[in-house]
């Protein structure tokens, strides 16, 4: 059924030919019986010469006249299929003009094209394979014809059919299903041009962070050495692993082998060389020696030497191998006092208790301790903006970019910020780049689509809602596959940190508005909800 002329329109499409399966071959031993499909679909794997079917080779145009579009547009709108009804006839040159087929009700089903996508932007074809339903408007049952020529075929008198098989219902218990395409010349709703590329790029907006020195010597040489006996014993447990992988205690045997498979690779004298480089800088800054020294005097220096390199080495091990037997059963444990982990708890609780200005010293301190860590800048720019403090909340975003440019979530957050103090062109780099970084992402696709509306930039904007609407319904109808949920911890948080398509997430418009109520960013959010207009409880874009 088309609508022709603005009416529902039965079409016949006849031709159907049924077409054998021709058995399959017997493997022979040189395939791969591990194979796997490339279709996603099951239902792909009968498609092949090894299964029957019915093919239709029917393809026919239609004008349809405005009236018709309206009532197409319409029926895409409110997610009307187009309905395809498979019956049975006789045909074919031995078939008597008198016989009847009284089993015709029964195999009569109907396949129900969804169109709804016609309806995105750009859009002019839907096809897929669609399961055979029993029908809606069930056949009457058909009276017994005259006397024939020929006796009747058995196929075509009735049978005693169960209730599940009526009317159809056969298909649907034999998994039945069909392909078909449907194709306009033009979409239903015209595709928007492109928006035009931003000239700047957020490496030019901002700069990264100039690197630190290459060769920056640490503060202490004892600090060097016992970083470096520390390296050293990672890698030996490492290749002892690697030697004895299934091997609980160690024997003398095993120990000969050991030392000879290092210095046979010559691993030894890599260890022992990175060793030396330590020791020589741990004699020259802590036992400086003029020349002058007495054979007791160096026997001393050696002595001390030794003891000093025992006590390092020693408290090297004791902290490689404690920290690799700490419990690490707690899944969230207290953390120690005085680390970052403990200043960002207290901030979090100060913030909960609106004491802004003491979680804001303690976000401070966090920053102080670690300064080259852009999470820990985000989450003092998220602050900032929770506190309403836009100048510092910038600074904190500029700095996490500067350390880390390719972050999505921080590049969506800092684009938002350039547009709250309308920055729009600013803001369209940092957009643009998060759109190049995650191009199914629903939410900055429809962030975009607002700020180019805000700008009066009505042919952009629509290209981006268009966008989002259409990757919210690959991701619904499994085109695309939705992103699981993270869990709620205190390692991995929600809200703005959130940036994951989900299956029936709703519109863009309200999932960008969601996004925008977390930043505080009120002018883009009150244009979000403007744009959703909410009908019995399911939202719908008007573009």
């Amino acid at each position: 059924m088309l609508p022709l002329d603005g009416a529902e329109t039965a079409i016949e499409i006849p031709g159907g030919k049924l077409v054998l399966g021709v058995p399959p071959e017997e493997p022979d031993g040189s395939e791969d019986p591990a194979a796997a499909e490339t279709e996603t679909d099951p239902r792909a794997a009968t498609e092949n010469e090894q299964h029957g079917r019915i093919e239709w080779k029917y393809s026919k145009r239609f004008f349809m006249n405005a009236a018709a579009m309206d009532k197409f547009k319409e029926m895409a709108d409110e997610e009307s299929p187009v309905i395809f009804t498979l019956t049975r006839t006789l045909s074919g040159e031995a078939v008597d003009p008198g016989w009847i087929d009284m089993n015709a009700p029964k195999y009569t089903g109907d396949v129900n094209l969804d169109i709804s996508r016609m309806i995105i932007p750009g859009v002019d074809t839907s096809d897929g394979r669609t399961r055979v339903e029993a029908t809606n408007t069930p056949m009457t049952e058909p009276e017994a014809g005259g006397k024939a020529k020929k006796p009747n075929p058995i196929s075509i008198e009735p049978e005693e059919t169960p209730m599940a098989e009526q009317n159809g219902g056969v298909y649907a218990v034999s998994n039945t299903y069909a392909k078909v395409s449907l194709s306009l010349a033009e979409p239903v709703v015209a595709r928007p041009g492109t928006p035009r590329r931003p000239s700047l790029a957020p490496g030019d907006l901002v700069p990264p962070r100039p690197p630190l020195p290459r060769f920056m010597q640490p503060k202490d040489a004892t600090i060097e050495l016992q970083q470096t006996v520390r390296k050293t014993i990672s890698t030996l447990v490492t290749e002892y692993k690697s030697q004895f992988p299934a091997s609980p205690s160690c024997t003398e045997e095993m120990h000969k082998d050991f030392l000879y498979q290092l210095s046979h690779t010559g691993k030894y004298h890599t260890f022992k060389e990175k060793l030396k480089k330590a020791v020589v800088r741990v004699v020259r800054e802590k036992f400086k020696k003029d020349g002058t020294e007495t054979p007791e005097d160096m026997a001393n220096f050696y002595n001390d030497l030794y003891v000093y390199l025992m006590e390092n080495t020693m408290q090297a091990l004791n902290q490689t191998f404690e920290e690799q037997s700490r419990d690490v059963a707690l899944p969230n444990p207290v953390p120690e006092v005085g680390t970052v982990e403990s200043y960002i708890r207290l901030a979090q609780e100060s913030e909960i208790l609106l004491k802004f200005d003491l979680a804001s010293k303690y976000r401070q301190e966090c920053i102080v301790m670690n300064s080259d860590d852009p999470q820990l800048w985000h989450d003092y720019g998220l602050f900032a903006l929770r506190s309403h403090d836009m100048t510092k909340a910038e600074e904190c975003f500029r700095e996490s970019l500067s350390l880390q440019g390719t972050n999505p979530v921080a590049l969506m957050v800092y684009g938002v910020n350039l547009a709250m103090r309308e920055s729009f062109e600013e803001a369209e780099s940092f957009l643009q780049a998060v759109i190049d970084l995650e191009p199914n992402c629903v939410v900055c696709w429809a962030v975009r689509g607002l700020m180019f509306d805000l700008t009066e930039r009505s042919e952009d904007a629509r290209h981006c809602f268009m966008q989002a609407m259409k990757i919210q319904k690959d991701i619904d109808t499994g085109v695309i596959e939705a992103s699981e949920l993270c869990p709620r911890t205190y390692e991995h948080k929600s809200g703005v940190h959130d940036l994951e398509n989900h299956l029936e997430a709703g519109a863009g418009h309200l999932q960008a508005a969601n996004f925008l109520l977390e930043l505080h960013a009120t002018a883009l959010a009150e244009k979000a909800l403007q744009l959703t207009h909410t009908v019995s409880g399911l939202s719908l874009i008007h573009i």
